[in-house]
């Protein structure tokens, strides 16, 4: 269905927060949230963050009047600055993602791995409800029954091999899977 980057908010700063540190009026904003250092291919996933997503689940940008505490919170001097001052708002709202995120995709069962590593993995994310952001990429399958499947030949040797020969080549060696 899909194969894609996370989501670029522009400010992940401003958008992205620890789970625990959010209020309670700011949850019905939040959704869980992984960026690529935050999967390990001894530990997998490890969610301890939650990005404040000002869309609704169909993927259209909540009018301002709707935003209700998620305006305020972004609305506040500092956070309002730092949103105004990305590229993307010469043609969006202040408060829209960089991209606009296709969360109907997003939002399903999906394979996960690092944009940039030194040896790819992958791992299923079987939840649907974890948000990659944009170090990371993701695979939603047509068929979800064959995730396990899928995922276990993107992790074997051969698959390995043909990625080493075919990615770019980042810092220090580490694979770009983007390419």
């Amino acid at each position: 269905v899909r194969l894609s980057c996370g989501v670029a908010t522009g400010a992940d700063s401003v958008f992205v927060a620890r789970a625990e540190d959010l209020g309670k009026e700011l949850q019905r904003f939040a959704l869980p949230t992984i960026a690529g250092r935050q999967i390990s291919s001894d530990r997998g996933l490890t969610v301890s963050h939650s990005m404040l997503v000002p869309y609704a689940r169909n993927g259209q940008l909540l009018q301002e009047e709707r935003l209700g505490e998620l305006g305020v919170y972004l609305g506040q001097p500092e956070r309002r600055r730092k949103l105004l001052e990305r590229t993307c708002v010469a043609r969006k709202p202040w408060y829209a993602f960089h991209e606009t995120p296709p969360l109907g995709d997003i939002l399903r069962p999906k394979i996960l791995c690092k944009d940039i590593t030194e040896r790819p993995f992958f791992v299923v994310e079987g939840t649907g409800q974890l948000v990659p952001r944009h170090s990371v990429y993701y695979i939603v399958p047509r068929d979800p029954s064959q995730m396990q499947n899928l995922c276990d030949y993107l992790n074997t040797e051969e698959v390995h091999g043909w990625l080493k020969a075919h990615c770019q080549r980042a810092a220090n060696d580490f694979l770009r899977l983007q390419s």
